[in-house]
């Protein structure tokens, strides 16, 4: 069944395999109800208001050898960055892969891969992907394209059964 878009619906938070669930959304602003809907369309579909058990996220310039100092991009909404990451609600690593986990977590941060720019308001706009399809140890990453359908206000995706890349945190 097709559902007619609404504002609301674009203001939905943001899913990430290695975050145990949303870890940022969009909080609307009664200040947005005055503007047109194609303007306030426009602030909806912002995120990166941190959850309460995520700290604040971040938007860096890309850097060039590892453990480089992050330096984040202006709150300017135009200059674009990766968006980085770090809390309880972020996984610790991947299962039995200590190299690609030292290249996700550089800096102590995890670099999700996803570019975006920053606004004043401090809310951040997700542009695109630094890789617009992943494919690592044979599984590809699909959970983006089921949020491309209107009718879907927000998803998550299994792997099939077999070895888990993440590493569940030690209680």
């Amino acid at each position: 069944m097709l559902v007619p878009l609404s504002l609301e619906m674009l203001s939905r938070p943001t899913n990430h395999s290695e975050t145990y669930g949303p870890f940022t959304r969009n909080y609307p602003q009664p200040s947005w109800n005055v503007l047109p809907s194609s303007e306030r369309a426009k602030f909806t579909a912002r995120q990166g208001h941190a959850f309460a058990t995520s700290f604040p996220l971040r938007v860096i310039h890309p850097t060039k050898t590892p453990g480089e100092e992050l330096v984040d991009v202006p709150r300017d909404g135009k200059t674009v960055g990766e968006i980085v990451l770090r809390g309880n609600i972020v996984m610790q690593g991947y299962f039995r892969d200590p190299e690609a986990t030292a290249r996700a977590f550089d800096s102590g941060y995890f670099h999700s891969g996803d570019l975006a720019v920053w606004h004043p308001d401090g809310s951040v706009q997700i542009l695109d992907r630094a890789k617009d399809i992943i494919i690592s140890g044979g599984e590809v990453r699909i959970s983006s394209l089921s949020q491309l359908h209107i009718g879907i206000l927000s998803s998550q995706y299994a792997t099939p059964p077999g070895p888990s890349r993440m590493r569940p945190r030690s209680r």
